[in-house]
């Protein structure tokens, strides 16, 4: 078994020692629309989603494909949420990533959903991420 810093794919997943892709700096070059920008940051830039589930959906885009640059902008969508939930933005919240067709990603590039969730948004939100498979999410 390797250790995750020995891990490059054809997918761009790589440790920082051998990146071997730089750092996205200028924003033009990641495939979302400027406008939606609501704050930049070292590792990742944030965004509003631009066809959005819910009122605050976020996108948090790593500026490489270096696993750990992801594994920062998951780790910043939990904080981000959960502050939401405890300035009272919002009532709970979903995290996720699309990888792959099969999964519903359309842009080639890896970044992270923070979907606020509110009472009432859904009729049976038992389940949660589960329901992207019609029916698995109703378990009991």
């Amino acid at each position: 078994m390797k250790n995750m810093n020995e891990i490059k794919s054809e997918f761009g997943f790589c440790a920082i020692e051998d990146n071997g892709e730089e750092e996205i700096k200028d924003l033009n070059q990641l495939p979302w629309d400027r406008e939606n920008i609501i704050m930049q940051y070292k590792t990742y830039v944030l965004y509003k989603d631009k066809y959005p589930v819910t009122d605050g959906h976020l996108l948090f885009v790593p500026r490489s494909r270096n696993y750990l640059q992801v594994m920062d902008c998951y780790s910043e969508a939990y904080k981000r949420g959960i502050l939401g939930v405890e300035t009272k933005e919002w009532d709970s919240f979903n995290i996720g990533m699309n990888f792959g067709e099969e999964a519903g990603q359309t842009i080639d590039w890896p970044h992270i959903h923070l979907i606020p969730r509110r009472k009432g948004d859904t009729e049976n939100p038992r389940g949660g991420v589960r329901n992207v498979i019609p029916g698995a999410g109703d378990y009991k």
